[in-house]
């Protein structure tokens, strides 16, 4: 007696495939780009799979190594960043602190000149050693150049239905081509400065898209494209909340209203000081004196201590970018919801696909703005 074993739909081990791997921690920085070990699943779309092989050594090689060295020079900038706002902040609490150490432990006057000079030295270090690696330039041309290629990734696997194999390689590669340069900084700003309102919006080839390829299409491209980087505005916001969100609500006024406490305690100890000193308490009298000028120093110390945090805040625009990240999050998750509404009809879904690649050049570009506006301080 023959027994029949019902295997499953392609389309749908495709589907439970990438939902399975898009929240692996381990592929969080290039399950969009890297297609190896979706291979199996791919297989039975054979257009897809093999245009995603040939997508592979043309644009994803380079994207990796575009997107290594934005790595590199981004930890590099934020390691002389972080230097330059902490040591720039110590020395100009020091200078202020050394004011009452003369005053109130002249023994200390020497600790405190040594400590001073090695926070200026060091700020200066960093600012000058930014200044001249111009690690800020490398990682923002870099990240355009990966960026861009991964534009071209999803944009050419939309462009396979309005060409044949031929043209469409030669579209890619005419592509490629353009982006020659594109990780110098002067073009970023003039490229962020640029862009059309509308997507385009080109003909479709004399034949309709194989059904089967579109529906595939359709599910790599949520889950990839739309699915993925929705999750990397997710945790990007999250991360920028955790480190900004306490600060950010809660740092003006509580730092103003203990610079004003030190005030108010510097003008009590003052009236204690005159008051020990007519009857006669003169050690009292100066311990209080001592304490009065430390008060006056913590009020002019705590509102630097503010502007150190608030200088890092600026340096890479955390909050800015926590709210961005978070609306952009949820255009994301109603941009996949609309492109899977009507997945039979091809030419749809492939239109959906060209709105929601604008809309993530068009995020891309704000992006850059946001970043070529901040205060890098180095």
């Amino acid at each position: 007696m023959a027994i029949n074993v019902e295997t499953e739909d392609p389309l749908m081990q495709l589907e439970k495939h990438l939902a399975a791997q898009v929240i692996l921690e381990d592929r969080s920085g290039t399950f969009d780009m890297c297609d190896g070990p979706e291979a199996q699943v791919l297989a039975p779309f054979m257009e897809l799979h093999s245009a995603l092989q040939w997508l592979e050594a043309k644009v994803t090689e380079p994207w990796r190594a575009a997107d290594q060295k934005a790595l590199r020079s981004q930890s590099h900038h934020r390691k002389l960043a972080r230097t330059a706002i902490a040591a720039g902040t110590a020395a100009i609490v020091l200078a202020v602190v050394q004011l009452s150490i003369k005053l109130t432990w002249p023994e200390g006057t020497d600790l405190a000149l040594i400590l001073e000079a090695i926070a200026v030295v060091a700020a200066f270090a960093a600012v000058a050693g930014g200044l001249i690696a111009k690690y800020d330039r490398q990682w923002l041309g870099q990240r355009h150049f990966a960026e861009r290629l991964r534009m071209l990734k999803f944009r050419a696997l939309e462009e396979i239905s309005r060409h044949d194999l031929t043209s469409w390689q030669k579209w890619v590669e005419a592509q490629l081509e353009e982006l020659k340069g594109a990780d110098d900084f002067e073009h970023v700003k003039q490229w962020s400065e640029e862009g059309e309102v509308e997507p385009s919006d080109p003909p479709f080839k004399d034949c309709a898209p194989d059904s089967g390829f579109a529906q595939a299409l359709t599910i790599y491209y949520q889950s990839k494209r739309l699915g993925f980087q929705a999750n990397y505005f997710k945790s990007r916001r999250d991360t920028y909340m955790r480190l900004t969100g306490g600060w950010r609500r809660r740092l003006n006024l509580p730092l103003f209203l203990a610079s004003v406490i030190c005030v108010l305690a510097h003008f009590a100890t003052e009236f204690r000081v005159r008051h020990l000193l007519d009857v006669g308490e003169v050690d009292d009298a100066e311990f209080w004196h001592n304490a009065g000028i430390w008060f006056v120093a913590l009020a002019a110390v705590i509102p630097l201590l503010g502007i150190g945090v608030r200088a890092w805040f600026a340096a890479f625009e955390l909050p800015r970018s926590a709210s961005l990240f978070a609306a952009k999050h949820r255009a994301l998750v109603r941009a996949s919801a609309h492109l899977g509404e009507n997945p039979n009809n091809a030419a749809e879904t492939l239109r959906h696909m060209a709105q929601d690649e604008h809309f993530l050049e068009h995020e891309h570009r704000e992006w850059l703005r946001l970043l070529l506006d901040t205060e890098w301080f180095l």
